[in-house]
């Protein structure tokens, strides 16, 4: 019978991980398995926060084997876990802006948390995107995290004014300039509409009196000249053209007389 083949080599004697014997391989220390193909080490399955597989699974190998439900190389991942920017999320919100649910209690809720503020940070795919109690959205970086703690580099939020006026603004002074230009459009049309009109009537009146005069036998010039002889045949007095604005009433009940009364 001969001995396992491990990193392509009988016992991975290549690597001094064992040696055969009779057919069977004796491991060095901190190897196992059949061919030495196992460390013993553990550094492959420590979580940050310092244990091993995230307590959601066994080290074997040097390789984290999860427990049912979870994956990922260290078993920190699940169906319905939080991701980690869910998880520092709210520690995040309030070492940085004192809001969000542990503001009240945020010194001792988040004592594993480093809160820092990165003034002009490169933000990538590693940026966690959140958004505050009051729908602010922020962005924050998870890093070095050992031992249980865990450093949280916040980007400040853009200082930025409320445009929610301008925009009721602009909505009502548009709605008001819209409104104007309907009437300014209506009343031109109106306009040029009355000033076609009357000179639609001006010129049907001068045709009417042509042909009025014409039913006299007068050509313009006649019909000019019948004008003025009309107007210095008849004085001011009885010229039917002529009609003054002053209008004279005799009170028949008034009698004068000469003699006063004895």
């Amino acid at each position: 019978m001969s001995a396992a083949y491990g990193y392509h080599h009988v016992c991975g004697s290549a690597s001094g991980f064992g040696r055969c014997q009779c057919g069977v391989c004796h491991c060095h220390a901190n190897r196992t398995g059949r061919a030495c193909e196992c460390s013993g080490d553990t550094d492959g399955c420590v979580s940050p926060e310092g244990g091993l597989c995230s307590g959601h699974g066994r080290c074997k190998c040097n390789r984290c084997q999860c427990s049912d439900g979870y994956y990922g190389t260290l078993c920190d991942q699940c169906s319905g876990c939080k991701t980690p920017c869910e998880r520092h999320r709210d520690c995040a919100e309030c070492g940085a802006f004192g809001t969000g649910p542990l503001a009240t209690n945020c010194s001792m809720a988040c004592a594993h948390a480093n809160v820092t503020l990165a003034l002009a940070p490169i933000l990538d795919d590693g940026w966690c995107k959140e958004r505050t109690q009051d729908n602010r959205l922020f962005f924050f970086l998870a890093e070095d995290e050992a031992e249980g703690r865990v450093v949280l580099r916040v980007k400040p939020p853009e200082k930025g004014a409320d445009h929610t006026q301008i925009i009721v603004l602009g909505c009502v002074g548009g709605i008001v300039a819209v409104g104007l230009g309907l009437v300014l459009a209506y009343r031109l049309s109106v306009e040029i509409y009355d000033r076609r009109e009357y000179r639609r009537f001006e010129k049907e009146r001068q045709q009417l009196s042509w042909k009025q005069a014409g039913l006299l036998g007068l050509d313009k010039r006649g019909v000019l000249e019948l004008f003025l002889i009309i107007t210095n045949f008849f004085p001011q007095d009885s010229n039917p053209l002529y009609k003054s604005a002053i209008t004279t009433t005799v009170n028949p009940r008034f009698q004068e007389t000469d003699s006063s009364p004895l």
